[in-house]
């Protein structure tokens, strides 16, 4: 005989996670004939380490734990209980907790491992917690395509995580923003990404940054980055600068550099985000919750004072919409956006989507589509943007309307729909992708056809997932739709709720009447700016009227413009004329109260794009205007204005670059006092063109400059043709290190299986002459790009390498083995090369490479494989 728990329907081990909600247990005995009594106990267990678990008799939220379970089998053979984190208990990156089912009568027994996994605050992970999530995500940068992809397209995605992102493209603005679907659409999202995460890896969640608190934890070399403000000047010539800092030790050492939409950047505009709240425009979490108890107004109020700020906060890739997932840091944001629905309906009960004040759009839309709505609808079609309008009362937006992109899935007969087929599936959410290459920043990215992550826990949202699937994520109307993931700061149970952290409402109406009091001392209203919260018509009016005044202090005008509301198109315009009126005579000598005003009109312009529907008409007029300042003497005003321009593949800065890059090969630098070849190669990536691999080829090969060859091979990163160049690159001896680690980075780009393979090789054959490399290095004394280098490919290979071919190269272990050999002679005279370029006598502490070599040992060694 032996017992048999289901747990989550499932007697798998990938269905052993559970949360606060409670999960259906199922308990029978297999060979029991039933002709002995056979009693039971049942009791919920732990490993003396975090996670806690509790056992129920029933699944209502006011039900209360009970410490142990008795049953006879006798009297039925099967019995259904529920198990649940206990409240403020999760565990640690793994199962730390357990079911203990014995018999009464006999030596039978069972113990089910359980990992009580819920999403945490980022700022209070583990190391292990962070390293978990961010080789998980980085992971699925190397894995395949869920689908194939075939057409003329400028960007094709090349990996699982290339898909996800595509799923957040600028030509789906309005079908996923600015309308009641914006938190039900981020749901799911969230939910796809953090599925496909745990196919790789069952105990990894999506943490939360809580964005209106420091996060001190969270901008490190460790985690998502550290950080520098954007304050360019004479002295500050590289636009690479603005790329976060991580550490040779974290998964996205190599990442950076190459993601779908070319090398990641973030930097702050006002606060370090490890200070402070990084946006005043943010709301604090108390304004958020207390707002409304209505959807229907909260929903856009979190969404304009909560959500965007928190975009808008940075430069770089995660304030331009469209291309934003590629950083990570994307996917905490919004797993705080999406724990602030949670929380919202925690505090309201808003569970049931039938309820109007839960989502007010109820029923499912029933009027034309695909090529029809098309037709019917000439006006929500933008052409400059290449994308359409779909507004409140338009299909997706409705609680029984499926969601894009996952309507579309049709599995392999998608490629047979044409005609009405088309129109049919186009009820489900979206019009077809129709955007030409000179509309999203010229590119043309493919359809995308992918079907929901399916989850060992949770048989919801049913496929596809429709917009109210994603509404009773606790299962608190009916079980059975819970969605698999719980907050580790809101309980299901009502027992929990004193646990639960107030949110006391603090009125802000004195502070935004003092800012806007004219009367003041400038002191007064910069004072109580820090605390306004400009949400009524009325008060943006008069934000609006005090950007325009020229007469007004310009510290007063910067505030308004980072008060102001900029989904408005009133805003818009006025901020346009501002603009062009302060740049008309800018290249004099300029105050720098006036510098940072108009630069921060054109970054919450820039940001406009993301929330204002209006934006996509006035594009070519604000665009104009940064053409301006391409040639403008203010350094700030003028990479900023190339920055923006580049990111969004404006013709004209690309020509710039591009002439500066064909220069660098003539030996003629007509733009050099614009812009350096190596910053027009960064920035040339940050759009990529397949027409651009030619020149960035020459220049790797015939530049004698090493930053600009550096720059060059990075652009290499999305063609196919180069694979074999860059793999010479990599293997060449005589080729400087910082030219290797770029190679290495461009092919783990193309093809990071045959890279893997690459650094092997390498790691495992020290690279001297005549076996004169010590260890991982040349000599006893490597210079410190050897060591980048070397740990780069250490970095690699520890997050995706392929486990079961490492374990079968002996050289390899035995490099490793002698790396983190603890024997002081060996030590002494290994950590004998670094002392010759560290800056300060090395600590006790292991070195970088000590780390590496460990943590590469104990995943190729350790008894749990990946």
């Amino acid at each position: 005989m032996k017992f048999i728990l289901q747990i989550n329907g499932s007697e798998s081990d990938k269905a052993e996670y559970v949360g606060w909600t409670p999960a259906k247990c199922t308990l029978s005995i297999d060979g029991y004939t039933g002709d002995l009594p056979m009693p039971v106990t049942i009791t919920p267990e732990y490993k003396n380490k975090d996670g806690r678990i509790d056992l129920y008799l029933n699944n209502s939220p006011s039900e209360l734990p009970v410490q142990k379970i008795e049953h006879d089998f006798q009297t039925k053979n099967e019995l259904v209980f529920y198990v649940a984190g206990k409240f403020g208990h999760p565990s640690v990156a793994e199962k730390d907790t357990f079911i203990l089912v014995k018999s009464n009568n006999s030596d039978l027994e069972l113990k089910k491992d359980i990992m009580v996994r819920v999403r945490k605050n980022a700022n209070k992970l583990s190391d292990d917690e962070i390293t978990l999530f961010l080789k998980t995500f980085v992971d699925l940068s190397s894995r395949p395509t869920r689908e194939s992809y075939n057409g003329r397209f400028t960007v094709t995605p090349s990996s699982l995580l290339d898909e996800i992102v595509l799923m957040h493209t600028y030509d789906a603005q309005f079908e996923i923003h600015s309308r009641e679907s914006f938190h039900p659409w981020h749901r799911a999202y969230l939910m796809h990404l953090e599925r496909e995460m745990q196919n790789v890896r069952q105990e990894v969640t999506i943490p939360y940054w809580k964005f209106d608190d420091k996060a001190e934890n969270v901008f490190t070399e460790k985690f998502i980055g550290k950080i520098k403000k954007c304050t360019p000047d004479e002295n500050d010539q590289s636009f690479d600068d603005s790329m976060p800092e991580f550490s040779p030790d974290n998964p996205m050492f190599p990442y950076i550099d190459h993601t779908i939409w070319g090398p990641l950047t973030r930097s702050y505009r006002d606060t370090d985000p490890a200070e402070g709240k990084s946006n005043p425009k943010i709301s604090d979490e108390s304004d958020i919750i207390s707002y409304s108890d209505e959807f229907i107004r909260w929903c856009t109020f979190e969404e304009r004072k909560s959500h965007n700020p928190a975009h808008n906060a940075f430069n770089g890739r995660v304030v331009d919409v469209g291309k934003d997932p590629v950083d990570p840091l994307f996917f905490l944001m919004h797993s705080n956006v999406d724990r602030l629905w949670a929380l919202w309906q925690h505090t309201y009960d808003r569970f049931d989507a039938e309820h109007s004040k839960t989502y007010p759009l109820p029923y499912s839309y029933e009027g034309l589509a695909g090529e029809k709505w098309t037709d019917a609808n000439p006006k929500k079609f933008d052409l400059r943007a290449g994308f359409f309008k779909a507004d409140s009362y338009d299909l997706g937006n409705f609680a029984d309307d499926e969601l894009w992109p996952w309507g579309l899935y049709r599995g392999s007969k998608k490629d047979e729909l044409t005609g009405e087929d088309k129109d049919a599936i186009h009820r489900l959410s979206r019009p077809w992708r129709k955007y030409a290459e000179s509309g999203y920043g010229g590119a043309v990215v493919p359809e995308l056809f992918l079907k929901f992550p399916e989850s060992p826990i949770s048989i919801y949202p049913q496929e596809p997932p429709r917009v109210k699937d994603t509404i009773d994520y606790q299962g608190r109307m009916d079980l059975k739709s819970t969605l698999g993931f719980d907050y580790d700061c809101i309980p299901y149970f009502n027992k929990d709720n004193t646990l639960l952290a107030s949110t006391p409402y603090i009125t802000r109406e004195q502070y935004n009447k003092a800012f806007l009091n004219k009367k003041l001392t400038v002191e007064e209203r910069l004072e109580s700016a820090k605390s306004a919260l400009i949400f009524s018509k009325n008060d943006n009016a008069a934000v609006l009227s005090i950007i325009s005044d020229k007469n007004e202090n310009s510290k007063i005008r910067l505030q308004a413009v980072k008060l102001s509301d900029e989904t408005s198109e009133v805003f818009l315009d006025i901020a346009l004329k501002v603009l062009k009126e302060e740049t008309s005579s800018i290249d004099g000598v300029v105050e720098s109260n006036k510098i940072e005003f108009v630069s921060e009109i054109i970054h919450t312009i820039f940001t406009a794009k993301r929330s204002n529907r209006s934006f996509a008409s006035r594009r070519p007029f604000f665009f104009d205007i940064l053409r301006g300042l391409l040639y403008c003497n203010n350094v700030t005003l003028r990479r900023q204005a190339f920055e923006i321009l580049a990111s969004q593949g404006d013709g004209k800065v690309e020509e710039i670059l591009y002439a500066q890059v064909q220069n660098e090969l003539k030996n003629e630098n007509d733009y050099s006092a614009l812009i350096s070849t190596v910053d027009a190669l960064f920035l040339l990536r940050q759009n990529p063109k397949n027409q651009h691999t030619g020149i960035f080829y020459k220049l790797a090969e015939e530049s004698q400059n090493t930053e600009i060859r550096k720059a060059a091979i990075a652009g290499l990163d999305n063609a196919p043709e180069y694979e074999d160049y860059l793999r010479e690159i990599v293997k060449n001896k005589s080729e400087g290190f910082e030219i290797r680690w770029a190679g290495a980075k461009s092919l783990r780009h193309l093809d990071a299986e045959a890279m893997n393979d690459l650094a092997v090789k390498i790691v495992a054959k020290p690279e001297g002459e005549d076996g004169d490399g010590m260890k991982l290095f040349r000599n006893s004394n490597p210079d410190p790009d050897e060591v980048d280098f070397k740990a780069g490919l250490l970095n690699m290979l520890t997050f995706t390498g392929d486990v079961s071919r490492m374990r079968e190269n002996e050289n390899l272990k035995s490099i490793l083995k002698e790396v983190i050999d603890p024997s002081a002679g060996n030590k002494a005279n290994f950590r004998s090369s670094f002392e010759v370029f560290a800056a300060e006598p090395l600590s006790s502490e292991p070195t970088i490479i000590e780390q590496m070599a460990a943590r590469l040992l104990d995943r190729i060694e350790g008894t749990n494989h990946e």
